[in-house]
């Protein structure tokens, strides 16, 4: 590509001024947008592909128009950047983790010096390189998206926690938790399910205080309630009590 972005044989000092300051500029990788092609869970890394091309421009061979040279412009992919760290939120013992999977889109941050050292060793010190915002030192975010590639159904009053169906929300207005596995409909939460369960429990207690036995040898051959029926009827009274603790956090 010898050709391309070859100057005018002639520049005015403006069009060299304005060369230069491109040049710098193009020199300086800040972010870009990106997908996954690959991601390493081992070394949480990945390799991953610029969505948008360089450009060139290249003397054209067709005719120049009223005496000066026609230049086309030529798109170029950019290499693929491999070896990533993907940036994984945490602090102290604890992270959140999420299943990264091809194409997935993202956006790659370009250290401003050399990312090997510290990579390596997680440690302060001297750098061995002297390159400046290189392709070479990418660090990718996990996240972004398009306008054509939103989240579905987004959560307005919750901060959530998804991965299909499954989902955990916390409220800061009602300090209540959703955990859910049939999001974003919410047919069974956790907290129905305990109260469904509470419930059954509460029925088989209270069928059970009440047991009666036909054909006993003593009495009129019927028996009267458990002598500890009071205290089988006051494990309900423990259980609406739990029930309505469970109600006071879970939705």
């Amino acid at each position: 590509m010898s050709n391309l972005n070859t100057f005018n044989s002639n520049p005015t000092l403006e069009d060299l001024l304005a060369y230069h300051k491109k040049d710098i500029l193009l020199s300086l990788n800040c972010h870009a947008l990106a997908t996954i092609d690959s991601f390493d869970a081992a070394t949480q890394t990945a390799t991953v592909t610029i969505n948008y091309t360089q450009t060139y421009q290249r003397k054209s061979s067709k005719p120049a128009k009223m005496g000066s040279s026609f230049y086309e412009s030529v798109n170029v992919d950019y290499p693929p950047l491999v070896g990533c760290p993907v940036y994984v939120l945490g602090g102290g013992t604890a992270s959140m983790t999420f299943p990264i999977k091809k194409g997935d889109q993202c956006s790659v941050l370009f250290n401003d010096r050399s990312l090997d050292e510290w990579y390596a060793s997680g440690q302060k010190s001297p750098l061995r390189s002297g390159r400046l915002h290189s392709f070479s030192d990418g660090i990718v975010l996990v996240g972004l998206r398009s306008k054509l590639n939103p989240i579905a159904n987004y959560d307005t009053t919750r901060a959530t926690l998804r991965n299909g169906g499954a989902a955990v929300g916390v409220r800061g207005d009602t300090n209540k938790v959703l955990v859910t596995g049939t999001y974003p409909t919410n047919t069974d939460t956790l907290n129905s399910v305990l109260q469904e369960l509470i419930t059954a429990v509460n029925n088989l207690i209270t069928a059970t205080a009440a047991i009666t036995v036909s054909g006993v040898d003593t009495g009129p051959g019927v028996s009267g309630p458990p002598v500890n029926a009071a205290a089988i009827n006051a494990v309900s009274s423990t259980l609406s009590a739990i029930s309505t603790k469970i109600g006071g956090f879970l939705e």
